[in-house]
């Protein structure tokens, strides 16, 4: 609250009843992420075709999207935070056409001045009701953990509540640090099948959320441990490594030679 101030905090309750008076989303799309997607570039701009795609191919598979862009990207010149020479760019009829067929579908909301818009779609994953929908992001969010929740309980969220995306011919979103991270055991990622007439590039891929969480758990009186591919996570809410197997282990009563309290292990086979 400290840093919203009471405007940034009148702003994001709005949205919440905004939220609670929709039908529930399935996905919400962090805009400027997308849209900023591998353009990193001279020449380089805010991609509505991109985000178009992402928004598209989820409705394909019938889900229903809620798109967060900042107010600044829905006016007739938008920023370029891309590595171009030219600091802003005019949109197109054609991106003109998409603002406007977002906001008559209902799936379009703008943040205000001033506000960051990753707040917005972050609540939207926790708000009230029916409508907690999934997060499409490739945003590590390094810098929002610390002001929200302890270390574990944030990673804890973004494995439930964030998916990522990419843009291409590959299966599944790039392994990189920049990324969450892809689940083995997760659903497979929503994908359309290359049209032949497409370019690649455009060809949207978008993660799906584990069924359960990749953390030591007990189920059924046996610890169900996770024994991830590479390093443990990080400190920092860093992303956890995906999980390759998992260790069974069962705590049995003592016999009673043992001393009170030393328990008897064994691994489930």
């Amino acid at each position: 609250h400290q840093r919203l101030g009471s405007r940034g905090s009148d702003r994001l309750r709005r949205f919440s009843r905004w939220l609670e008076g929709q039908p529930a989303f399935d996905f919400v799309v962090d805009g400027p992420n997308v849209g900023y997607a591998n353009q990193n570039f001279e020449g380089g701009r805010f991609s509505f075709a991109q985000v178009a795609e992402v928004v598209s191919m989820l409705q394909r598979a019938g889900k229903r999207v809620l798109l967060i862009l900042p107010a600044k990207y829905a006016r007739d010149v938008v920023p370029n935070h891309t590595s171009s020479s030219q600091p802003d760019d005019r949109i197109t009829a054609a991106d003109r056409a998409l603002l406007d067929g977002w906001r008559s579908e209902g799936l379009l909301y703008t943040t205000g001045p001033g506000m960051y818009d990753d707040w917005y779609w972050m609540l939207a994953t926790v708000g009230r009701g029916d409508s907690q929908p999934v997060a499409v992001t490739n945003d590590a969010m390094r810098d929002h953990w610390a002001d929200l929740l302890p270390a574990r309980d944030f990673a804890r969220w973004r494995a439930s509540k964030v998916v990522p995306f990419s843009f291409g011919a590959a299966a599944s979103a790039p392994r990189d640090a920049a990324a969450p991270p892809t689940h083995a055991v997760a659903d497979p990622p929503i994908a359309d099948p290359p049209p032949a007439h497409e370019a690649p590039s455009l060809r949207a891929c978008v993660g799906s959320p584990p069924p359960y969480s990749a953390e030591a758990q007990l189920l059924a009186g046996r610890w169900h441990v996770p024994l991830p591919d590479g390093a443990p996570e990080g400190e920092g809410g860093g992303a956890p490594e995906p999980v390759g197997q998992w260790l069974c282990v069962s705590v049995v009563p003592p016999p009673r030679v043992r001393r009170a309290g030393d328990p008897q292990v064994a691994v489930c086979r």
